[in-house]
Order: C-alpha cells, then sequence, then structure tokens
C-alpha cells in the first residue's frame, strides 16, 4: 500500500482542506449574485430616471400664482418664471421677492386659480400686441 506523504502532511499539520470549493462552484455562487446585482442597479438606474422625468415636468409647468416649496424650505408663490429662474413672492404684504434657480424648487403645493390666470395671460398678450 502506498501512501503519499503530501496529501497526509496537510491532515497532519491540522489543516483541513475544503471539499467541493473548486472552481466550478465558485462560479456556480457568483453568477446569481453578479445577475442580482445587475438587477438591482438597473431597478435603481429606472426609478431615478422616473423621478427625473417628474421633477422636469413639474419644473416645466410651473405658472404664475403657484403656492412652492423650494430645497431650503421657503415657501411662496410663483411671481414669474423664465427659462432657467423663477422669482417667489415669499412676503405679499411688504412685497419681497426672491429669485432662484428653477433647480432650487422641490414641489408645487397647490396651482394657482386658473381663471385668474388666463385673464393675467390674456392682458399681457394684449399689451404685448
Amino acid at each position: 500500500m502506498e501512501v503519499d506523504v503530501n496529501s497526509l502532511l496537510p491532515m497532519v499539520l491540522g489543516e483541513a482542506q475544503p471539499k467541493g470549493m473548486g472552481l466550478d462552484m465558485i462560479l456556480i455562487w457568483m453568477i446569481p449574485l453578479i445577475v442580482v446585482l445587475w438587477l438591482m442597479n438597473r431597478w435603481s438606474k429606472k426609478k431615478e430616471q422616473e423621478e427625473r422625468k417628474k421633477k422636469e415636468g413639474m419644473l416645466e409647468s410651473l405658472r404664475k400664482r403657484d403656492s412652492v416649496v423650494t430645497i431650503g424650505g421657503i415657501n411662496g408663490e410663483v411671481a414669474s418664471v423664465s427659462d432657467k429662474y423663477i422669482v417667489l413672492r415669499v412676503d405679499p404684504q411688504k412685497d419681497v421677492r426672491i429669485r432662484f434657480d428653477k433647480q432650487a424648487i422641490k414641489s408645487v403645493v397647490r396651482r394657482g386659480d386658473k381663471r385668474e390666470e388666463t385673464e393675467e395671460e390674456a392682458k399681457d398678450s394684449e399689451a404685448g400686441s
């Protein structure tokens, strides 16, 4: 009977050899893990894109008299809107206005009265003609 000394040495020294943890077992465990991580990444990117589109839509639909909240927590009513900036009236009694970047708007609290808005736009269009 022939015994390989090299195979007995780890057992004598107390080093156990892992059974079945070859390259094939590592791949069997790594592939599902990689697939799950990839799916989670795609899902989170899709959610970010949906939120970005929702915010862009909200910013594009801003009109005069809308009540909004900024990312800094300032509440105000929209006084004017341009492509990049928005002017908020934060104190109507003292007519205090602050200019913000449009991206600083966090949410629209309530929409302005449509009837007043259309009358005001009609006056603006008549004045511009």
